[in-house]
This record gives structure tokens, C-alpha cells and sequence, in this order.
């Protein structure tokens, strides 16, 4: 969120977000595992 504070600052736009839920989703996503192997093998 500080982030995305400074890019604001810089480029502007809009504060706030859409739905924190989602970012939160986002952040996690590396660590989803199944079966006890992670479901990505980088971040990309």
C-alpha cells in the first residue's frame, strides 16, 4: 500500500483500492500449495 501511496504521489491517479481482498489473493498466491507442492514454480 505504501507502494502504491508513492506512485500515486509520482504518476497520480485515484487513492485507495478496488478490493483489498484481491491484493491480499495476489500476495498469497506464491505460497498456494496442493498436495504439498506449491502450484507455481516462480512468480511468473
Amino acid at each position: 500500500m505504501r507502494l502504491h501511496h508513492s506512485l500515486i504521489e509520482h504518476y497520480g491517479g485515484s487513492e485507495g483500492g478496488r478490493d483489498v481482498g484481491l491484493l491480499q489473493s495476489a500476495i498469497a498466491m506464491p505460497e498456494a500449495m496442493y498436495a504439498g507442492a506449491y502450484l507455481h514454480a516462480d512468480l511468473f
